[in-house]
């Protein structure tokens, strides 16, 4: 019987007490506390007015919770063919086009296997993170100096520079080389693009 009055009380979040008053301290609390706790926490006569309380507020909370749910778009992460994207400031004394650079990185399959931030086609798991490559001091481990003629010649034939590189040779040409490797070295330079 006490454990039957204890699991009504626990149970209901909102109470209708006889006073009139709604809210978490009730007549039920007070029996609590006083150790008189075989009595119901709300009278059969009240559960009618309780509910006609309580009805309104969780339809109200029901249509607030769901209110823009179907009217509000979600934002895609890939960019859009209309979207405009703001042109890159080169890196000094970088040769090639960051801007040419930055669609062949998404062209020719460098996102597919490597991160780089602010693109959000970019984020393949397989390459390094290429978000501050150019910081590094080295390329492919610790071998080869990290310039920007390195950089486009370790782009253009990776296993050519490096035994047993893991990144395949993509088959470009010298100039989309160097436009991918200024695209990665114009970075530190274009932070929120």
């Amino acid at each position: 019987m006490i454990q039957r009055s204890i699991s009504r009380y626990r149970d209901s979040v909102l109470r209708y007490n006889a006073r009139g008053r709604y809210g978490m301290e009730t007549d039920a609390m007070a029996r609590a506390s006083s150790g008189n706790v075989c009595q119901p926490a709300v009278e059969p006569s009240h559960w009618a007015s309780a509910w006609r309380v309580a009805s309104p507020i969780v339809a109200a909370l029901v249509l607030l919770s769901t209110a823009g749910c179907a009217a509000t778009p979600v934002p895609s992460r890939a960019p859009t063919e209309s979207a405009a994207v703001a042109p890159l400031r080169a890196a000094p004394g970088v040769p090639g086009d960051p801007n040419a650079g930055r669609t062949l990185f998404a062209t020719k399959g460098c996102a597919g296997c490597h991160t780089l931030q602010h693109v959000p086609t970019a984020n393949g798991a397989v390459g390094p993170n290429l978000t501050n490559v150019v910081l590094r001091p080295t390329l492919g481990g610790d071998r080869i100096e990290n310039t920007a003629e390195n950089m486009a010649r370790w782009i253009m034939d990776p296993p050519g520079m490096k035994s047993g590189a893991t990144m395949p040779n993509l088959g470009l040409n010298q100039q989309e080389a160097r436009d991918i490797a200024a695209f990665l070295f114009s970075h530190p330079y274009n932070p929120a693009r």
